[in-house]
């Protein structure tokens, strides 16, 4: 049984996404793990345009909707056909990849639903359809935001499961790091690299 209170508290619910990470994040920077010290910055602020978004804040397709008119009708809140963009899919794509900080995302996820602005796609719906839309989105259930934060909270739970095996109680922030040699400090940055960026699936 864990004993140290974060493990307690993600377990709970009863502790921030964010905090936990912040205190993962002083880990790291006295171990010198460098990539997880990147992860939590990209967590704690967002990630930037040239970094790599995780597979796990990769939200797939939504319902295309659009406001505008199809022949003589002006339509509101319509479902626009999906092959009419199919096409376009990998440039889609790349707008679903959620960048936004953990604190944001979790935010946006306590509503129903959000939306990802289509409207570069106006253009392009009108020469296949011959629809002229106003406002082009693409929505979603939040649930799928919700799958993010639980993501990172299961890693952050296995993170500091790790550390406590290794390390004992993690309350007291001046953990002993004296007693691991050199191989050991690397397999446990190798070990939390796995469960932080591979879903904890074998690294390749």
């Amino acid at each position: 049984m864990s004993k140290s209170t974060i493990i307690k508290e993600l377990i709970h619910h009863s502790i921030e996404e964010s905090t936990a990470i912040e205190r993962l994040y002083l880990i790291a920077l006295e171990l010198g793990y460098t990539k997880i010290i990147k992860w939590c910055e990209n967590e704690l602020q967002g990630y930037p345009p040239d970094v790599i978004i995780p597979d796990y804040r990769h939200i797939g397709l939504g319902v295309i909707i659009y406001s505008g008119v199809k022949g003589n009708v002006k339509l509101e809140n319509a479902i626009l056909q999906p092959e009419i963009v199919s096409n376009k899919f990998d440039q889609i794509l790349e707008f679903t990849k959620i960048n936004s900080n953990i604190t944001s995302v979790k935010r946006i996820s306590k509503g129903t639903t959000f939306s990802i602005d289509l409207n570069w796609l106006i253009t392009h719906v009108y020469k296949v359809s011959n629809i002229q839309c106003l406002r082009l989105r693409m929505d979603y259930d939040t649930s799928v935001l919700q799958n993010i934060v639980s993501s990172v909270r299961i890693k952050l739970i296995k993170a500091f499961i790790l550390l406590e095996s290794k390390f004992g109680n993690l309350d007291n922030f001046d953990i002993d790091y004296s007693q691991a040699n050199q191989d050991e400090l690397n397999n446990l940055k190798g070990e939390l690299e796995n469960i932080l960026f591979y879903d904890n699936k074998s690294l390749q």
